[in-house]
């Protein structure tokens, strides 16, 4: 009975960390020094056929070095071959969905070098910095007409050598970017788990009672 409640309280806790941290799936491509210099969406969307592929929980990465960095390290994932590659003039396609209140959400981010931010449903770019720049934090927010899951499209070009930092941070009161609500389904999930739990629990008492 012990190794059941164990087996059912550890699928309730992957429920809920699955839920808590879905993935970003994050693309890139490998020796691409113009469009790294002008990393906009559209245009590394235009480069095909990506040279890897992942996923992330998060958008925090950063490095000293570039050019002595593999892409893999930096991402804190395995990507494939190419995930050896050095860094510098790689460019990067996150995809996933994030959480939004109704109304403005501000966040702050760290980027060097360029980010542009597409939100579904939402127009513009709330983020457009496609350009080449030195290590700087930039304010950007994202109003949401209302509260839901938003899928979201970020390209990020590191070029010219430098640190390669990307990491967004909140505003008060605002969920982690890329950190998305569980889905009904999931959430029925987890209720079902528990209550197997409260019942394999109500058994047990009843067979040590008698």
């Amino acid at each position: 009975m012990r190794k059941v409640l164990l087996g059912l309280a550890a699928s309730s806790a992957l429920l809920v960390a699955g839920a808590a941290n879905a993935a970003v799936t994050v693309q890139y491509w490998i020796n691409q020094t113009a469009v790294a210099s002008n990393a906009t969406i559209a245009n590394v969307i235009g480069l095909g056929a990506p040279s890897g592929t992942g996923s992330v929980s998060s958008l925090s990465f950063s490095t000293l070095s570039s050019p002595t960095t593999s892409i893999d390290t930096w991402l804190g994932i395995s990507t494939g071959v190419n995930g050896s590659h050095a860094l510098d003039n790689t460019v990067f396609l996150f995809t996933g969905a994030t959480f939004l209140n109704a109304g403005v959400n501000n966040y702050t981010i760290a980027h060097d070098d360029g980010v542009q931010l597409a939100v579904g449903g939402i127009g513009g770019f709330p983020l457009n910095a496609p350009g080449p720049t030195s290590p700087t934090t930039t304010a950007f927010s994202i109003t949401a007409p209302s509260a839901g899951n938003y899928s979201f499209q970020l390209s990020y070009g590191e070029c010219c050598e430098g640190p390669a930092v990307l990491n967004i941070l909140p505003g008060v009161g605002v969920r982690q970017f890329g950190s998305p609500t569980p889905e009904p389904a999931t959430w029925g999930l987890m209720l079902a788990g528990f209550g197997a739990m409260g019942a394999a629990l109500r058994s047990r008492r009843r067979l040590q009672t008698a």
